[in-house]
């Protein structure tokens, strides 16, 4: 959401990435349909400049298709990894609050109490 910051839920958060990763592993059985369509339309074209044009074809867009897996998995590993930074920062935050949480003894935590009724 737009103007929001962290995390609502690490679950959440690790799932998208996960998802991410699975999204770019689907591309490796894309890639290789891709590469058993040009191998077939190579044989049927027999040989020629049709053959050239379609190996060509092949090579171009098989680096497309590599690249958009491997971004997509960068991605899903960038998620991943920054909901793990995000919780660690979370417990050493929330470890620092405990240790400055006064005790329910102090006359200051007493006095904050009655000024907040």
């Amino acid at each position: 959401m737009a103007g929001e910051v962290g995390i609502r839920s690490v679950h959440d958060a690790g799932s998208s990435g996960r998802q991410a990763e699975t999204a770019a592993d689907g591309f490796k059985s894309v890639r290789r349909n891709f590469d058993t369509f040009c191998d077939e339309a190579g044989s049927a074209a027999n040989e020629g400049p049709m053959v050239r044009g379609i190996q060509s074809f092949q090579e171009d867009n098989a680096k497309a298709l590599q690249s958009i897996a491997t971004h997509g998995r960068s991605v899903g590993e960038n998620i991943q990894g920054g909901t793990g930074m995000t919780v660690n920062y979370d417990t050493d935050i929330a470890d620092g609050y405990r240790l400055i949480t006064p005790k329910f003894g102090d006359a200051r935590y007493k006095q904050l109490l009655d000024i907040n009724r």
